[in-house]
């Protein structure tokens, strides 16, 4: 992939050319013309990518083309005109504002090439699932496949046998997700290389789009959004207060679907476990969504019952493709645009997509729940409550555990 590399250093020579007034915007047009073509071929390549996609897939790439190439020719429709000296002549001003919207559209196309070509570059590559080796999630070692072949627990293999089987889906789903982040990226892009860096005043901006980007892409983004709004060490204040309005912005699923899935997974009518369901979930998360009910115990036990969302393993397992095909995408630019960012995004995302799988297993959960619960006990630790978990009543799917009246960390005085 040298020509993308060369194209981009070539037209940013010509922008810092530019910016020195050494040259006439005449000589800019016919150095820029082979380079814009570039930007536009590279941006067919982008797009190339999707081509198993369907109808909106194809309708989302097409968009994205379009916008560059409105770049292209906004950029050829400007460079008609010959730059006069700068004098202290009222043409002055506007002399400069051409300059500057010369500027930024050279950017902008330079910014949409450069996406562009990273994404061809990622698009070339076999991408593997994320791996264990590195990791510190405690895992099961004996692997279930459910039947759509997918691992009931986490395993690198299993994931990746699942991709090729589904890669027509996951065309689909990169093609959605493409047309919903590739004007985000492109602008972080224009701002690398324009500045070297985010400028403060631009991060609000910046912020609320993601935020809205990942409410629109579901469940696993939402909660990706969710994990990276309490990492300071990684985002600027700005973006974690924004990412925080995640938690609450999931939208339920019908009650008498979860009415479904709990008697499927505990292979009899809800009678015959609760005897009342609130009509509505008390609260919807990215995973699943948790109901109060009443044990059919004769002694009116209230519980909590959390239920996990129809599909979502399906759906979870197409996500992590895209994440980690994004998190390359958007590695690749930062190390082009931003070398001095030391974070790396691809491990975090490995690390996190990992634990995220795990949060599928609602046995684990339990578990996991239950053991915290003795441990305190057991030590005579005051002011922390477990909530008991009903074990006999917990599957994969579904969790039930002691009811408490509480509220959020972040609404404590």
């Amino acid at each position: 992939m040298k020509i993308p590399t060369i194209c981009l250093t070539a037209l940013l020579l010509l922008l810092k050319e530019q910016e020195s007034n050494a040259f006439s915007v005449s000589v800019f047009n016919n150095k820029n013309t082979n380079h814009v073509n570039h930007a536009v071929q590279h941006s067919k390549l982008y797009s190339s990518t999707l081509e198993e996609t369907e109808t909106e897939t194809e309708t989302e790439a097409t968009k994205n083309k379009v916008k560059i190439t409105k770049e292209t020719a906004e950029i050829k429709k400007n460079t008609t005109i010959t730059k006069s000296p700068v004098s202290s002549s009222p043409t002055s001003t506007s002399s400069s504002s051409f300059t500057e919207r010369l500027t930024n559209s050279g950017v902008a196309s330079a910014a949409a090439m450069a996406t562009a070509a990273v994404n061809a570059a990622v698009s070339m590559k076999t991408l593997e699932a994320p791996s264990t080796s590195k990791s510190y999630i405690a895992l099961d070692s004996k692997t279930e496949i459910d039947e759509d072949g997918l691992p009931l627990t986490y395993d690198k293999d299993a994931i990746e046998s699942y991709w090729k089987k589904e890669k027509g889906a996951l065309n689909q789903r990169w093609g959605y997700f493409v047309g919903k982040t590739v004007p985000f990226l492109t602008r972080l892009t224009t701002l690398f290389i324009k500045d070297g860096k985010i400028e403060d005043k631009y991060i609000p901006e910046l912020s609320e789009q993601a935020r809205i980007d990942l409410q629109d892409l579901g469940p696993t983004f939402i909660k990706a959004g969710q994990m990276m709004s309490v990492r300071p060490d990684v985002l600027p204040q700005a973006t974690l207060e924004e990412l925080t309005k995640l938690q609450d912005s999931v939208e339920a699923f019908s009650t008498e679907v979860a009415v479904e899935q709990i008697e499927r997974e505990l292979g009899g009518p809800l009678g015959q476990f609760f005897t009342s369901i609130s009509e509505e979930p008390v609260a919807a998360a990215s995973l699943a969504q948790v109901y109060l009910a009443t044990l059919n115990d004769g002694k009116n036990t209230q519980v909590a019952i959390k239920v996990q969302r129809p599909a979502v393993l399906s759906i979870v397992s197409k996500d992590l493709y895209v994440l980690r095909r994004a998190a390359e995408v958007f590695q690749g630019l930062v190390d082009r645009f931003a070398p001095q960012q030391k974070t790396n995004y691809v491990a975090l995302l490995n690390e996190w997509s990992i634990g995220f799988y795990t949060e599928l297993d609602f046995q684990n959960e339990a578990r996991n729940q239950q053991r915290l619960r003795d441990d305190l006990r057991a030590k005579g630790i005051k002011g922390i409550t477990v909530p008991k978990v009903y074990e006999e009543l917990c599957t994969r799917k579904i969790l039930v555990s002691e009811w408490m009246d509480g509220v959020k960390l972040n609404s404590c005085e």
